[in-house]
């Protein structure tokens, strides 16, 4: 009797989490995010739930939860803190270590207010899943993402380097022309530049290390 109360639990307990998981996939029909990101993330949770680890499943369902709600809220504004954005950076390299084996670090320069800049959303973030995606998952080992936010003549300078696999000329041309995060940054410079301001974005291979660096430059003063 107790084993079967045990396996009825069990099942109300993937079948309430798979609820949670198609509503959050319909809401991320609407997001900006990648889609291939948005199946890979559910698609892990859902092997959580599938061999019975449901707290882990609940704890990166919730996390998922706040990254869509987040990205859908920000959606309608041309500029959110730099503290959201990078929030949201957080959250999305958490849900990525479901799946690839490395680690991160988020660090802002002490002189940088981050709930007082304001900047573009989704133009941080995409560089952190160019670096997991075409990076840091080829690896084959623990690898290493360092993302810094420091001020720099007027400027808010954010640096977001891995020691992956590095990037060919031709992976990043690809990349640059049809990558949908790289074109999501790039149309927020270009919006950005409409306005006479100079932002801009270089990824290019890390000199004396493995990996890449993306640098991104948005006027701030």
């Amino acid at each position: 009797m107790w084993i079967y109360r045990v396996r009825i639990r069990r099942v109300k307990q993937q079948e309430a989490a798979k609820r949670r998981i198609k509503e959050l996939e319909i809401k991320a029909i609407r997001s900006q995010m990648n889609p291939h990101f948005i199946f890979n993330a559910l698609n892990s949770i859902q092997s959580l739930i599938n061999s019975n680890h449901f707290k882990e499943a609940n704890i990166y369902l919730s996390k998922f939860a706040v990254l869509l709600r987040g990205v859908l809220n920000n959606s309608e504004k041309s500029r959110i803190s730099l503290s959201d954005e990078l929030q949201a950076v957080e959250l999305y390299c958490q849900l990525e270590q479901l799946r690839f084996e490395f680690k991160f670090e988020i660090n802002i320069d002490s002189d940088i207010n981050s709930d007082l800049i304001e900047i573009p959303g989704m133009i941080i973030q995409p560089l952190a899943e160019n670096a997991v995606v075409h990076g840091l998952s080829a690896k084959g080992e623990a690898g290493k993402l360092n993302i810094q936010a420091k001020r720099q003549s007027g400027n808010l300078c954010v640096c977001v380097a891995d020691n992956g696999v590095g990037l060919s000329s031709e992976k990043m041309d690809e990349l640059s022309q049809k990558g949908f995060g790289l074109k999501l940054v790039e149309e927020r410079i270009n919006i950005l530049n409409l306005d006479g301001k100079e932002a801009k974005l270089t990824v290019e291979n890390r000199q004396n290390t493995e990996g890449t660096i993306a640098t991104l430059i948005i006027p701030i003063d």
